[in-house]
């Protein structure tokens, strides 16, 4: 069996584990790999060697698509590594043992090292985006200060809220990020006042099943959209001066710009993890602390509205310390 229908197999078994990023391997696999690398695509998988996988990767780091080819690598090397393993693991459907994969090829090429591009948005500028986006009416402007308000959380994963994941006083995303062949990991986010108001304005609108919705809530809105609605609500800001510039405003310096805030702000790296569902794995994280930190997370998040809401927000409240 060929190697593109084992990379159309491993976009199935994301999709199966509820991977929403299952539509992008699918994409960047069409459009670099069966209609730019026809005859790599058409070699059976077992087949594939490392330098092959390496002249892919460096026609599109010659043509300037460095990152692409970064993914490239990640996702083939995760599609042949689910082959090679197949006759062992108990996680893997057992139709990758056809493919006959006895090694990684995408493993042995060198890693490509890039440049972090999260350039998070400042302190300063975060709160311009507030005032930008609080007054907005209807589903745009709810859809886009629940995001802010619950922290910034990922854009994908937030606009697939589902109604019977909304409590009263808190909603339940799920975050399958990092979990190749393991389901998606519950995460629970409490709602402030605002984000409790926001999101009842899109539970009224949309009385389907997606409150994040344009079309009642029969399917969620797109990330896509979203993040356009983010850019058109900063596009008309004068930025202030500072001595780093704004740059080209994009919806995902948000969340980044969330935990530099709230740095700043004196909240912990280990809450802004749990609030922002990252960096909560190893043996004690995973399987001795059972604790939801629930109040740390509100409480964090109550530092992030008043930072936002307060009339000058450059001030950085420390309580006083309590001297014996």
């Amino acid at each position: 069996m060929v190697a593109s229908a084992l990379m159309v197999d491993y976009a199935n078994e994301l999709e199966r584990q509820g991977k929403t990023s299952h539509a992008k391997v699918r994409g960047i696999f069409k459009l670099h790999l069966i209609e730019g690398a026809p005859k790599l695509a058409a070699t059976p998988a077992a087949l594939v060697t490392a330098e092959q996988v390496a002249d892919l990767l460096r026609g599109l780091s010659e043509a300037g698509k460095e990152r692409t080819a970064g993914k490239v690598r990640s996702y083939c090397r995760s599609a042949f590594e689910m082959a090679r393993t197949s006759k062992l693991s108990l996680q893997v459907p057992v139709h990758f043992m056809s493919y006959g994969v006895q090694h990684n090829p995408a493993a042995e090429t060198v890693a490509i090292k890039l440049v972090p591009d999260k350039n998070p948005l400042m302190p300063v500028h975060l709160r311009q985006y507030w005032q930008a986006i609080e007054p907005l009416q209807g589903v745009r402007g709810a859809v886009l200060r629940l995001h802010l308000l619950t922290g910034g959380q990922r854009i994908e994963q937030l606009r697939q809220l589902i109604r019977s994941n909304v409590g009263e006083g808190a909603i339940t995303l799920l975050d399958a990020k990092g979990r190749t062949g393991r389901g998606a990991r519950l995460h629970t986010i409490p709602l402030l006042p605002a984000a409790r108001e926001a999101l009842n304005t899109l539970l009224a609108l949309n009385p389907g099943e997606f409150p994040l919705s344009v079309d009642g809530g029969a399917s969620p809105v797109s990330a896509k959209a979203i993040a356009d609605w983010a850019k058109d609500a900063a596009a008309g800001l004068e930025w202030a001066s500072i001595d780093k510039p704004v740059g080209q405003f994009q919806a995902k310096r948000i969340r980044s710009g969330v935990e530099t805030a709230l740095a700043s702000l004196r909240v912990s790296q280990e809450i802004r993890g749990h609030l922002l569902s990252h960096g909560v794995t190893g043996v004690q994280a995973v399987s001795y602390d059972g604790h939801d930190y629930a109040p740390q997370k509100l409480e964090a998040l109550e530092t992030l509205h008043r930072f936002l809401t307060e009339t000058s927000a450059s001030v950085v409240h420390i309580a006083p310390r309590i001297v014996a």
